[in-house]
């Protein structure tokens, strides 16, 4: 029963039938795009603020131990860092071309 249900999801006459109304994807792509900066800002100042108390507590690490943490700790805010970059730039490829993959 539920097969059944999921092919007649993914058959061509209920694609075709199926009426998607894509306005609010361009709603959606302009007002990320104007407050895009502001929002950089925002978390980049917050990763120049972290990035600065990791650092004070990797020179303050009394032992090698600490140190070791805190060069982890460095590493993996920079890794974090990166991802969210990347992420940030898939969104936006995504929502630049969502709207020709349900025209076609």
């Amino acid at each position: 029963m539920f097969c059944d249900a999921m092919l007649r999801l993914i058959t061509p006459s209920f694609a075709s039938s199926v009426d998607v109304n894509l306005d609010w994807i361009d709603e959606f792509e302009s007002d990320l795009i104007e407050y895009l900066p502001y929002i950089m800002t925002i978390l980049g100042a917050g990763a120049v603020l972290y990035s600065i108390y990791l650092g004070v507590n990797m020179a303050r690490a009394d032992s090698s131990e600490k140190a070791q943490e805190a060069k982890k700790r460095i590493v993996n805010f920079f890794i974090g860092i990166a991802i969210m970059i990347g992420l940030i730039l898939l969104m936006l490829y995504l929502i630049h071309n969502i709207r020709g993959w349900f025209n076609s």
